[in-house]
């Protein structure tokens, strides 16, 4: 977990993908430390992550899925300071769609991995390799499975 704490360091502006919220909310036993950390690290105001407003529509459709209660899930979205979330426009679509065309990425993580850009993000957190197909040096991308170890 050094590797991504260092990385983190030097890079303050950050996106993450809706998995990583997925992961903490369900209390995922393999990455909820690393999870827990990002986190942290958001609301300690160490990083600032942007995210999409179609982040939280994808955790609260999980909620009704399972009969949970979104209430949680909703407070945390709106008040964890750091955390900018930039709602869907005709900007962030037509950057989503230029990726999607490009490099093949699904509809939702094209949305995501725009927003970063959009929020002049360094790095982007996720654990979807297929996002390493996108070749744009100005953001790197994490996959947390690649820093459980170190």
């Amino acid at each position: 977990m050094k590797k991504i704490i260092s990385i983190l360091d030097k890079n303050k502006n950050i996106g993450i993908d809706t998995m990583v919220f997925i992961y903490l909310f369900e209390e995922n036993k393999k990455y909820a430390d690393i999870c827990e950390t990002i986190f942290d690290r958001i609301s300690h105001g160490k990083n600032v992550a942007h995210i999409s407003n179609l982040s939280l529509f994808e955790v609260l459709a999980g909620s009704y899925k399972k009969g949970l209660d979104p209430k949680d899930y909703i407070q945390l979205f709106l008040n964890m300071p750091n955390l900018k979330i930039y709602p869907t426009n005709v900007a962030i679509l037509n950057k989503a769609a230029q990726i999607r065309a490009k490099f093949g990425i699904r509809p939702m993580d094209s949305i995501c991995y725009a927003n970063a850009i959009y929020g002049r993000a360094k790095v982007f957190i996720t654990n979807d390799r297929e996002l390493q197909k996108i070749k744009d040096k100005s953001i790197k991308i994490i996959v947390i499975e690649d820093y459980l170890a170190g």
